[in-house]
């Protein structure tokens, strides 16, 4: 009984993964040499927004199309039936013995179809569809942000791993540098000319530089995973991601900020907001339209005559709600707020994106200042090491004092390859605000 409930549920759960599976997201390999590009294209193509965009402009054709019907002719068709409690009478005899006016019966009923078409509807078709160009505008500028603020986590993590292949890379040195000490340590203590804690020394840096790489390499995992995530691609983590060689413009322009998404977003959303005020005034309008109707009952046209005859009427028709104009002064005023709030916010955002601009060129003044000075650093820290080295070998420092050199040229190279990569991010940071 026993192995029986084991083998149903090992099917379950068998089913529940294939089941994942078929409708877990596909994920593609990544190839062996990644771009930041190639991760921007990536993300675009995996992301809903992109759906999105589409799907909006196609909702804009439908509904357009569905606004123009407005000038089609209308045909409706009614019927009906009434018993009435009374009917329309002259109240008058004819002197004339036994002629009498006709009297309406008081059942009736009638069936009639009327086409109309409209002539004018006081501009509320047009207002429609500016409203339906506008609030897809809106859709897909809101998608293009979210797109352009995907881009920006997308270089994140991108130069994220960045940093840590450089901080991978001097970890190595540092470990095979010790790895290298340790051997030659060892061959002193066995010589007695080093005592048994220097080698434990050299070899606690060992283990506290192997320590530091199995940090990294989880934390390079982390990002991978997130990256595969925005990507839709499959990193397996021995993939080479290249730095990217092209620095993009920062360039201060006099107009900096209008080509991010926002400010098409902005300028749609104030437009749907005007398009509001155009429905608006449409609506307090009069409506003309042309008709004709036909149709069969009883009584017809001539409600004295009790027997069932066929009818027209042709016109033209009116139709007018003065109603409208007594709400229409605060209606177009509320539209007014509105969109003076939207101006508000688009202040508000450029306010905010100066203030970035600011600080992302303030950053790159900053590493550019400390890559030019991490050269020398890094060659004076080298001497250092070197002079060290020999004094080692001769004796007159400890091994304690030779690690600290180590240690400390390890320190310079890595702040090097640090700043190096943080430079670069910096300025596509900055392109990235700028959206150049």
């Amino acid at each position: 009984m026993k192995e029986r409930e084991k083998r149903i549920r090992y099917r379950v759960a068998g089913g529940i993964a294939f089941l994942a599976l078929a409708l877990s997201p596909p994920l593609f390999a990544a190839p062996a040499a990644v771009t930041l590009e190639w991760c921007q294209r990536a993300a675009r193509e995996h992301s809903p927004n992109l759906e999105k965009i589409a799907l909006s402009g196609r909702g804009e054709r439908l509904s357009a199309d569905a606004a123009n019907t407005a000038w089609l002719p209308r045909l409706t068709v009614s019927g009906k039936y009434t018993q009435q409690s009374d009917v329309t009478s002259l109240g008058i005899s004819l002197p004339v013995p036994g002629v009498s006016l006709p009297e309406p019966e008081r059942d009736q009923w009638q069936i009639a179809a009327e086409l109309s078409q409209t002539l004018w509807d006081g501009g509320a078709t047009a207002a429609r569809k500016a409203a339906i160009r506008s609030g897809a505008a809106v859709e897909k500028a809101r998608a293009e942000t979210a797109l352009h603020a995907l881009r920006d986590r997308v270089n994140g993590l991108y130069f994220s791993v960045l940093l840590v292949d450089g901080q991978l890379d001097q970890n190595r040195i540092l470990r095979e540098e010790l790895a290298e000490n340790e051997r030659r340590v060892s061959a002193l203590v066995a010589n007695g000319v080093a005592a048994a804690g220097d080698l434990d020394a050299v070899r606690v840096e060992s283990l506290n530089a192997e320590q530091g790489r199995i940090s990294l390499v989880a934390a390079r995992k982390t990002l991978l995973a997130g990256l595969s995530a925005l990507t839709g691609i499959s990193f397996t983590g021995e993939e080479a991601f290249e730095i990217p060689e092209a620095e993009p413009s920062t360039a201060a322009t006099a107009m900096e900020g209008t080509a991010r998404p926002e400010a098409a977003l902005y300028a749609a959303l104030r437009s749907a907001n005007d398009s509001q005020k155009a429905q608006q005034v449409s609506q307090a309008l009069p409506k003309v339209a042309a008709f004709a109707q036909g149709g069969y009952g009883k009584p017809g046209l001539n409600m004295f005559d009790t027997d069932p005859a066929a009818f027209w009427i042709v016109g033209i028709r009116l139709s007018w709600s003065v109603d409208g104009f007594w709400s229409l002064p605060f209606t177009l005023a509320r539209v007014d707020v509105d969109g003076a709030a939207i101006d508000a916010d688009r202040d508000s955002f450029f306010q905010s994106l100066r203030a970035e601009v600011a600080g992302d060129r303030t950053e790159i003044e900053r590493l550019t200042a400390l890559v030019a000075s991490d050269e020398g650093l890094v060659l004076l820290r080298g001497r250092m090491k070197e002079a060290a080295k020999t004094k080692f070998d001769n004796g007159t420092i400890g091994t304690v004092d030779y690690l600290r050199e180590i240690n400390a040229e390890a320190l310079a190279r890595q702040s090097r390859a640090l700043h190096e990569i943080q430079l670069i991010q910096a300025r596509f940071a900055l392109s990235n605000a700028l959206n150049q």
